[in-house]
């Protein structure tokens, strides 16, 4: 089965829009039609040449391990709904769960705090000491197969390594499924996965979360007789890391061991209420009108990049009063700061940051006028209108938020991208703006209804920057990938 968007599944789950595929198959967002929901569709690709007998064997096998992933019940697990054949092929639905990859934040933000990365894998090993409880193995755990969505962790694609090496089993017989980075040193000598192998893999997940780096530099079993990279960043978390990745398999910590180990140095995630997923929409979100912040005199600003933390209250300090030879700081962001704007006339500023928040501030003053809340991850990217009414707003959440700069109220939320929106920018007229994400791809939308009008593809990685052109006509975008290109924006509206 390789379907297209539209097809309707198992007789009752429609492809709506083609969100991931890797070598195990494709990954959709579907809609069921019997109980109106929205799920994901993993279609399962077998590969050529088998004969029926083969087909019908694997075919059973990813019924049953689809089905015992079923009857996993966690908040850390993705939950599995049903299997189904179409067209001689299985397709596994499952929930659908708006959130972003570990993998996407390590490549996006590098190594992680220790309090995230504590947090993070308490989850996944609470997550996987249910499974194990029930005896399932995960088999291929990675920074891939962790979403993070809102203050849930979720462990997805349980079962799949197992359906994959009995895919595999045929063609390539003895072959080792899993990624090899991440595989316990056992599984990559031909041994079986056990849940000792799975904490292998959570140790060598997270050690590459919180030093930013994996711990050995190539994939095979001759690198990982050797000791991983010191760790020069993981701090308390070093030793559990250490015992995840001993050698011998009954050398390491079970998964509530390494629990306890973790819980002092943990550390939640900011609470946000986020938009509807189900489309774009126009609910408020929170919005903040701001006491005007306190500026100290610049003196009292570190001078190592470092930031200020229970600094005795000031008074405010115009920034004309600053010496025309030092810069200016504008206090108030808890996190990075990774986008900013000036409004077409120059007295205001927004910013975007790592604590989820975007914020107004007026350029004479240097007071923050609003906190907006909404977005649900970074605020990577945010863009003026060109009457300077609207603001755009892109997110590690995968959404684009407008807002009423006058009001601070959110006017509309606009989704489907399948990873983070890293640039934003509005059209001269101020009718279309086009964005650009992780996902590769370029989108375009009408301003005033908040509907798409195309998706741009062609680049390869993450494209992050996008511009008009002064007369509107062309779009130009830069990736990752080395690559500048130039669009024609000249289509047709949807009606």
């Amino acid at each position: 089965m390789t379907e297209t968007r539209g097809v309707l599944v198992g007789g009752r789950y429609r492809l709506v829009e083609l969100i991931g595929r890797g070598g195990m198959g494709r990954l959709w967002r579907g809609r069921d039609e019997t109980l109106h929901r929205d799920v994901a569709v993993k279609e399962v690709l077998f590969p050529p040449g088998l004969d029926g007998g083969q087909l019908k064997v694997l075919l059973r096998r990813v019924t049953h391990e689809a089905l015992t992933s079923a009857g996993l019940n966690h908040p850390g697990i993705v939950t599995v709904h049903d299997v189904v054949e179409h067209n001689g092929a299985p397709a596994i639905v499952t929930e659908l769960v708006a959130g972003r990859s570990l993998a996407a934040m390590i490549r996006h933000q590098g190594r992680l705090p220790v309090a995230e990365v504590a947090r993070f894998s308490a989850a996944v090993l609470d997550a996987l000491a249910v499974a194990h409880r029930a005896g399932i193995v995960h088999r291929d755990l990675k920074p891939d197969n962790i979403l993070i969505s809102g203050g849930r962790v979720v462990l997805t694609d349980f079962g799949i390594a197992a359906v994959a090496a009995a895919i595999m089993a045929p063609t390539r017989p003895g072959g080792v499924m899993g990624t090899p980075f991440y595989t316990a040193p056992e599984q990559l000598e031909g041994k079986p996965a056990t849940s000792a192998s799975d904490l292998w893999a959570v140790g060598a997940t997270f050690y590459h979360a919180v030093e930013g780096e994996r711990p050995f530099t190539a994939q095979s079993v001759a690198t990982l007789a050797h000791s991983p990279r010191p760790f020069r960043h993981a701090g308390p978390l070093g030793d559990v890391l250490a015992g995840l990745l001993a050698k011998d398999p009954h050398q390491r910590p079970t998964a509530e061991g390494a629990i306890r180990t973790l819980a002092p140095y943990s550390a939640p995630l900011p609470a946000r209420r986020g938009p509807d997923q189900s489309g774009w929409t126009t609910t408020h979100a929170q919005t903040v009108l701001a006491t005007p912040a306190v500026i100290p005199p610049i003196s009292a600003l570190p001078t190592d990049g470092g930031s200020v933390a229970g600094s005795p209250s000031v008074e405010t300090v115009p920034l004309s009063d600053f010496p025309e030879d030092r810069p200016t700081a504008l206090i108030g962001h808890a996190r990075a700061v990774f986008s900013v704007a000036f409004s077409p006339d120059g007295r205001t500023l927004a910013t975007g940051g790592g604590d989820w928040e975007v914020r107004l501030w007026d350029v004479a003053t240097g007071r923050t006028i609003a906190t907006l809340a909404g977005h649900e991850g970074w605020v990577e990217s945010v863009a003026f209108s060109p009457d300077g009414r609207t603001l755009a707003t892109g997110g590690a959440d995968h959404e684009v938020w407008l807002w009423d700069v006058g009001t601070g109220r959110t006017i509309s939320v606009l989704t489907g991208y399948t990873d983070d929106v890293l640039s934003v920018a509005f059209s001269p007229d101020g009718r279309t703006l086009a964005t650009g994400s992780a996902d590769d791809t370029v989108r375009l939308w009408d301003v005033a209804t908040g509907r798409s009008i195309s998706i741009l593809t062609g680049h390869t990685e993450d494209v992050i920057s996008v511009a008009f052109s002064p007369d509107g006509k062309t779009l130009a975008t830069g990736s990752r990938d080395s690559d500048v290109r130039l669009w024609s924006t000249m289509m047709p509206r949807p009606s």
